[in-house]
């Protein structure tokens, strides 16, 4: 993915901006009930950085944009069980690209699914993407992030936390549920 946050802080998208995975500000458009909105959260501590997105809908979502929701949110929940020292970033990619192609959604998952991040918003590193080859490690700090965006729909959703791979599997080092919900 090509974006790119210049500092810390939180930056907003929402439907129908939330259509790309690149993070596009807001318009004056006032939300509506039904609207997804998309929050990238990027913090940074003490040199040590975080990369967290989560999506909510303003009041009630329409059905097509509460499936997108659950489609995203087991697709992560399907690459988080994945993460362990010695798994290709390529397998967990995989899964949560299976998980949305069984939805009928793989035409709109269109970026990576995770990268490295800790002094920097992307660190260097090899992305958690398709054919990925190299293994994850202990002490590696990894985002997952699958996410749908429909450019002819409603918007888009996505998904995203740190994690911390482990010896003997891995840690979620975000303190807020994955999925928000009205």
């Amino acid at each position: 993915m090509a974006s790119f946050i210049p500092e810390p802080g939180p930056w907003c998208s929402r439907a129908p901006t939330a259509r790309t995975p690149a993070f596009q500000s807001l318009d004056r458009r006032r939300l509506e009930n039904g609207d997804l909105v998309l929050i990238e959260l990027a913090t940074c501590v003490n040199g040590y950085w975080s990369d967290l997105t989560r999506t909510a809908p303003v009041g009630r979502p329409n059905p097509e944009l509460e499936q997108m929701l659950d489609v995203v949110t087991a697709a992560q929940e399907a690459a988080l069980d994945a993460i362990a020292p010695g798994t290709p970033a390529g397998y967990i990619d995989a899964v949560a690209r299976d998980k949305i192609a069984a939805s009928g959604l793989s035409a709109f998952f269109t970026h990576h699914n995770g990268h490295h991040v800790g002094f920097r918003y992307h660190d260097p590193g090899f992305a958690i993407s398709p054919g990925e080859s190299a293994k994850l490690l202990p002490c590696m700090v990894i985002t997952i992030e699958p996410g749908v965006y429909v450019p002819s729909g409603a918007g888009g959703a996505r998904i995203e936390d740190n994690v911390l791979v482990t010896e003997s599997g891995h840690e979620v080092l975000s303190r807020i549920n994955g999925r928000v919900r009205p």
